[in-house]
């Protein structure tokens, strides 16, 4: 099996270092307080006494407080960890001997964008053991646990990409983490403006079809909706939110699940666009064809 040399020099210095082990040691700890107060606060009785028999039923909400907290914490990494990877290159004055190598341009993107989603993937494989909790106590499908993990590679990859094409704009690293989260600030404000639209003139206007029509797409690429959805699946035993929204009027696109399976199926494509995209900024020959003309 072939790898990505890049992928695999970054997994040999990560795996020799102590920093990862600490910073796994870390990651589990927050996760571990996190489980230990929503556990306590969901089991609680507000009565006169502490009967856990009923309360048990409420156990089911670990696994979206636990999940979201992993995503968050992706969310915010993610962007440091790839936003320096071709700035820090240039910082340290080792871009142009990197563009020498018979790697391709796009296998640089690649590389410097799965090195960042495989450490970030062990920290959220070495947090199963606590997630294996919620599942054995809440009662929910262990496939669902699976179905989370490969949300959350998606989820990274497609992070790690926005921060990829930021770091090719900058020469700095703090510059180009500034860019990154400003374009995750603007990617997600974005896909959520038709919804608002129809939400604010619903009242003034009998017919918002149109902005329903288009908030149920363009919401498809948004990660945020992404995993409401899939968790509201999980705890609803197969019922949505985008079915309600659209009442049905989409026929098999309406169906929740189908809805999750596209939504993931455009991250990843959006994702490998954006890294297509940032190879293009940093390619030589492009780069040189482009001053001769």
């Amino acid at each position: 099996m072939q790898i990505n040399p890049i992928v695999k020099k970054d997994l040999k210095v990560l795996s020799r270092s102590m920093k990862i082990a600490w910073a796994i040691f870390a990651f589990e700890a927050v996760l571990g307080m996190i489980f230990g107060f929503s556990i306590s606060v969901l089991t609680m009785d507000y009565g006169y006494n502490y009967g856990y028999t009923e309360s048990y039923s409420h156990i089911q909400a670990l696994f979206p407080i636990i999940g979201g907290t992993e995503i968050g914490i992706i969310a915010l990494i993610m962007p440091i960890m790839t936003a320096s990877s071709i700035s820090g290159e240039k910082e340290r004055q080792t871009f142009d001997i990197l563009l020498t190598t018979p790697i391709k341009t796009f296998s640089i993107i690649l590389g410097k964008n799965l090195s960042a989603v495989f450490r970030v993937m062990i920290f959220i494989i070495g947090s199963i053991p606590i997630m294996a909790l919620s599942f054995t106590i809440g009662g929910l499908n262990w496939l669902y646990l699976l179905i989370f993990m490969a949300g959350a590679f998606i989820f990274a990859l497609f992070a790690g990409s926005i921060g990829i094409l930021a770091s090719t704009f900058t020469k700095k690293s703090i510059t180009a983490i500034i860019l990154s989260y400003v374009m995750y600030g603007v990617f997600y404000g974005v896909t959520y403006v038709p919804l608002l639209i129809a939400a604010i003139f619903e009242s003034m206007i009998g017919n918002v079809e149109l902005f329903l029509i288009t908030s149920f797409y363009i919401l498809m690429v948004n990660p945020t909706m992404f995993f409401i959805e899939l968790f509201t699946l999980m705890l609803n035993n197969g019922d949505g939110l985008m079915s309600e929204l659209v009442d049905g009027r989409f026929g098999f696109l309406a169906n929740d699940f189908v809805w999750v399976i596209c939504s993931a199926m455009m991250l990843i494509g959006i994702a490998f666009l954006i890294m297509y995209l940032a190879s293009r900024i940093i390619d030589p020959v492009r780069g040189k064809n482009k001053k001769a003309k």
